[in-house]
């Protein structure tokens, strides 16, 4: 499925998703048609996240709803936040079932549309993303947003 054929947000894996062996957050930005990314136009954003299964229960059970995704205009200070947060959708922390609350993983994904997610984004110019996830971080990837 291509990124024109999947409407955002979305939290199944794709074709774009970055993968993970074992705990973190991970993002990639899909590579953007015609070779530059534009103001005004779609700048989807593929991330993955692993965490504990105590991360999870800490999170009230839905690790998304700890996920955040952090912009920064490269030439400001000024930082913008926003939760990767699943509206509408039950909530229940796993039952560990013995198992060890802090080795078992628990994982999933997340793409969103950066244009549409953070309206910060529509002005041209160099910024910086990452995501974090309690006390995980992603790296942190530079994005140009051309006229």
């Amino acid at each position: 499925m291509s990124a024109q054929d999947i409407q955002y947000p979305n939290y199944e894996s794709v074709e774009d998703s970055p993968e993970l062996d074992g705990l973190g957050v991970a993002i990639r930005l899909a590579p953007p048609e015609g070779g530059e990314y534009r103001a005004g136009e779609p700048v989807i954003l593929n991330g993955a996240y692993n965490c504990t299964l105590a991360q999870e229960r800490a999170s009230g059970g839905e690790p998304l709803a700890e996920t955040v995704i952090v912009l920064q205009r490269a030439d400001e200070s000024e930082i913008w936040r926003r939760s990767v947060q699943r509206e509408g959708l039950p909530t229940e922390p796993g039952d560990a079932g013995g198992i060890d609350d802090n080795e078992t993983l628990i994982g999933g994904y997340f793409n969103l549309d950066l244009h549409e997610f953070m309206p910060e984004l529509d002005e041209p110019g160099h910024y910086r993303v990452w995501a974090e996830l309690l006390d995980l971080k992603s790296d942190v990837l530079d994005l140009e947003i051309g006229v």
